[in-house]
C-alpha cells in the first residue's frame, strides 16, 4: 500500500531538489480548491498519532503547481494547464471547456449542411463564397490577417475543405488560376522558411509532409460528419501530455525563428498557445488523430520535441 502514497517528507524532499518552497498549508489549500487530488489518513482518526499520506504524484503536482502560479496567478490558468500536464485535478478546470467543444464539434455536420443551403454554388467549395471578415473574430483571422483579400479568401477555401473532410491535396483547392494554389500555400506556410525548416527536419519533405497532415486531419472531420462520438475517456493522461509537447514545440519555433512567428501558421500556433477554448477543440482532435492511428508518432514528436528545445536554446 505505501509505494501508492507519499509522505510529506517525501514531498518536501522533491521541492527541495526543485528549488520550491511549500507547507502542509498550501497543500491543503490548493487541495481545498480542486488543485491536488484528495489524501488519506493513516493511524488514529485525524488526531494525534495519524499521518497524512498524498496521493503518489503529489510532490511532482505541487512543483507543477509553483511553476505556472509564477507564470500566472489565476486558479483557472493553474487548473487547466496541470489538466493538460496529465495531473488529476477538480473537473471544474477542465470540463466546461471541453463540453462546449464537443457539442460545438458535433453541431459540424449541421453547420455543413446550413452553409451549403444559404451559399448555393456551383464552385467545390462552399467556403469560396463565405466572407473572409465574417471570421473576424476568431483565430483564423488573426492567423490570416496580413495576407492579402485573395490569398485570405483562398486560404479561407483551403480551411473550409479540410474543416468538412474534402481536403486531398493543394493542387484540388478551388482556384481561377490554378498556379495560385502553390504560390497561396506557399505563403500560408510561411514557404520562404523551407530551407530553414528543411534544414532543422531534414527528413521532412516539408510542403509534402505539410499536405499528408491536412488530408489526416480533413479525415478526422470526414469521420466526425460521418460518426459524431466523441467522448471525454478518450482524452487520457498521455494524449493531454503529448498535445502539451505539440504546443511546447510550436512555442520553441516561434522563438527561435522569428520569420515563422510572423508567417499565418505561426499566428495560428500564437493564437493556439494563448486561448484555452481553441485548445480544447485541439485536443479533442489530437485524440481523434490518435483513435485513427493518423498524424506524426509519438517517437517522431518527441525527436521534434528535442529539436526544437535545442533551437530555441541557442
Amino acid at each position: 500500500m505505501q509505494e501508492h502514497w507519499e509522505t510529506w517528507p517525501e514531498i518536501q524532499q522533491t521541492c527541495t531538489l526543485a528549488n520550491v518552497t511549500v507547507s502542509k498549508d498550501q497543500l491543503e489549500r490548493w487541495r481545498l480548491k480542486g488543485l491536488l487530488p484528495k489524501v488519506t489518513q493513516v493511524g488514529k482518526g485525524r488526531g494525534a498519532g495519524s499521518e497524512t499520506r498524498y496521493p503518489i504524484g503529489t510532490a511532482n503536482q505541487t512543483v507543477a503547481i509553483v511553476e505556472l502560479l509564477s507564470v500566472k496567478e489565476k486558479f483557472n490558468f493553474v487548473g487547466w494547464q496541470l489538466w493538460l500536464r496529465g495531473f488529476t485535478v477538480d473537473e471544474r478546470y477542465w470540463k466546461p471547456e471541453i463540453d462546449n467543444a464537443i457539442y460545438q464539434l458535433k453541431r459540424t455536420p449541421a453547420y455543413v449542411r446550413l452553409m451549403d443551403r444559404i451559399y448555393s454554388t456551383d464552385a467545390k467549395s462552399v467556403y469560396d463564397q463565405i466572407p473572409p471578415d465574417a471570421f473576424q473574430h476568431t483565430p483564423l483571422a488573426k492567423g490570416l490577417a496580413k495576407l492579402t483579400p485573395d490569398m485570405q479568401a483562398l486560404s479561407f477555401g483551403l480551411l473550409g475543405e479540410v474543416a468538412t473532410g474534402r481536403f486531398n491535396s493543394f493542387t484540388e483547392i478551388p482556384s481561377d488560376d490554378p498556379k495560385i494554389n502553390k504560390d497561396t500555400i506557399s505563403k500560408f506556410i510561411g514557404l520562404p522558411m523551407q530551407p530553414i525548416i528543411a534544414g532543422i527536419f531534414p527528413k521532412l519533405e516539408f510542403e509534402k509532409d505539410f499536405e499528408l497532415q491536412l488530408g489526416a486531419i480533413s479525415n478526422v472531420f470526414h469521420d466526425l460528419r460521418k460518426n459524431p462520438s466523441i467522448t471525454i475517456e478518450r482524452i487520457t493522461p498521455d494524449i493531454r501530455r503529448e498535445f502539451l509537447t505539440i504546443l511546447d514545440i510550436a512555442g520553441n519555433l516561434q522563438w527561435a525563428i522569428p520569420a515563422l512567428s510572423r508567417s499565418p501558421i505561426g499566428r495560428f500556433a500564437n493564437a493556439i498557445a494563448k486561448d484555452q477554448k481553441v485548445q480544447a477543440f485541439g485536443i479533442i482532435l489530437w485524440s481523434a488523430f490518435r483513435k485513427l492511428g493518423t498524424i506524426q508518432s509519438n517517437d517522431d514528436i518527441m525527436e521534434l520535441a528535442e529539436i526544437s528545445n535545442s533551437i530555441s536554446a541557442n
